[in-house]
């Protein structure tokens, strides 16, 4: 039974979205731009299933991407998948690389949840919501709302559509106090945590951009932008309630896939943390309490926003057994690769450093040391000190790595959390001449360039011209 339509561009496409997972009752959407269909499952405040028609968000895709699966196994891999449509391609998958059960859950988090972003990237078409979902439901895969959110925007979102988007919510900004528990679920960094305190007692988008010089201006959108759709802000002095009217009172959610609904309520997983362009992984869901329910977990370790010393926000977590942060790490050099990078996702830079340090130490691979070079620098709290060691280990990695893109970067984004924003733009640049479709790359040229041409001096009204 269809209970909600609407056209593509009535309203921020980030806000409609995540309407629809904020409606307790469950419900299942269906994009179509004109000639492919996209669709999205949730219930819960999360996303719990979703497909998209794109090559690019096919599991296969994602898996080599993600280095989840090795080139020589795609040929058997595809024949598998055509023999037997009806199985899931995530297990097929899992199947053929001997992936273990983390990791093949892993693949299938990455797999929803980049469908489900890809909504955000369709500008004109409609969409149709109905309370019967059609996709499979796989249990514990479900990912919070505003995870997906705030991805989709960083990955999916132009500019000037996060301005004009800004500019149809209002003009000024203010954190809910009710919101406070659900800020590791977006993804915000350390860097980010000034600009949040400012939101608490209010600010526009140019206060927010004139007092936090160390983000982006594209970083300060996407953050308001985010709080503002999954209504963890209040606008101009009014909350943001605009919720879609259904047309029918909500009703028991219904799945006609193989899978059935889930009899236990779904706990939406910590925030995914793969920005574009990251390694990052996905935690695992948290066991129990009230916090189980949204989704909060200590993903991001003392250098998140988990942490205790943040000012004025105070951040809840779950009471659950974690390993010690300064344990030896286990397994191969890769494991401890692959382990690192997806810390470095959550932006738990310390034990990121750990697992880093100790694949580096094993393997003396340069993007080891690459790695684990970044995650050290982004822990010192005097990172002047540590910068010319820092930029040693990445330039040498830069000369002795077969991906060297990944240590350029990197010296990218040390230059420029150290103010040197037109090294920090040369060094981005070389980094598309590898990769030229690098994202993250992209969005920091964008960003500085307009940055150094806002600090250009403008010619004063009565000063000569030069003869």
């Amino acid at each position: 039974m269809e209970v909600a339509r609407g056209e593509l561009g009535a309203r921020p496409w980030g806000e409609t979205f995540a309407a629809f997972a904020l409606d307790e009752a469950g419900c299942e959407l269906v994009v179509d731009d004109g000639t492919q269909h996209y669709t999205v499952a949730f219930e819960r405040n999360a996303v719990i299933a979703a497909s998209s028609p794109l090559a690019a968000d096919s599991a296969l895709r994602v898996a080599l991407t993600h280095r989840l699966v090795a080139q020589t196994l795609v040929s058997a891999i595809m024949k598998q998948v055509a023999a037997d449509p009806g199985r899931d391609a995530v297990d097929v998958i899992a199947e053929a690389a001997g992936l273990a059960p983390d990791m093949t859950l892993q693949l299938r988090r990455r797999v929803l949840a980049q469908a489900a972003m890809r909504t955000f990237a369709i500008t004109r078409g409609a969409y149709r919501v109905t309370r019967q979902v059609t996709l499979r439901i796989f249990p514990h895969s479900a990912i919070d709302i505003r995870a997906v959110v705030a991805n989709g925007l960083r990955t999916h979102v132009a500019d000037d559509r996060l301005e004009a988007d800004l500019g149809r919510f209002g003009t000024r900004f203010v954190l809910r106090n009710d919101a406070l528990d659900t800020l590791s679920q977006y993804g915000f960094t350390l860097e980010d945590r000034p600009a949040l305190v400012s939101l608490q007692s209010g600010a526009t988008i140019a206060e927010l951009e004139s007092r936090h010089a160390e983000l982006t201006a594209r970083g300060v959108r996407v953050m308001v932008y985010a709080l503002t759709a999954c209504r963890g802000c209040n606008v101009s002095g009014e909350v943001v309630e605009a919720e879609l009217t259904l047309a029918m009172p909500p009703a028991p959610m219904r799945s006609t896939g193989t899978f059935p609904p889930p009899t236990m309520p779904i706990r939406p997983t910590p925030n995914p943390g793969f920005p574009v362009g990251s390694s990052g992984g996905f935690a695992p869901p948290a066991t129990t309490g009230p916090a189980a329910a949204i989704g909060i977990a200590s993903i991001t370790g003392s250098a998140g926003l988990g942490t205790d010393t943040m000012p004025a926000i105070t951040i809840n977590r779950p009471s659950r057994p974690t390993a010690s942060p300064t344990a030896e790490p286990t397994g191969t050099p890769a494991e401890c690769y692959a382990r690192g990078l997806a810390l470095l996702g959550r932006n738990d830079h310390q034990r990121a450093f750990i697992e880093l340090a100790h694949a580096a130490k094993l393997s003396k691979d340069p993007d080891h040391i690459a790695a684990a070079a970044w995650a050290k620098f982004c822990l010192a709290t005097d990172k002047e000190s540590l910068a010319k060691q820092t930029r040693g280990l990445l330039s040498q990695a830069v000369m002795k790595s077969d991906s060297p893109e990944l240590a350029r970067f990197y010296l990218g984004r040390v230059e420029r959390m150290l103010g040197r924003d037109r090294e920090a733009l040369q060094m981005f640049k070389s980094v598309i001449e590898l990769v030229p479709r690098h994202a993250e790359a992209l969005a920091e040229i964008r960003t500085l360039e307009a940055r150094i041409a806002a600090e250009q001096p403008k010619p004063g009204l009565f000063q000569r011209k030069r003869t």
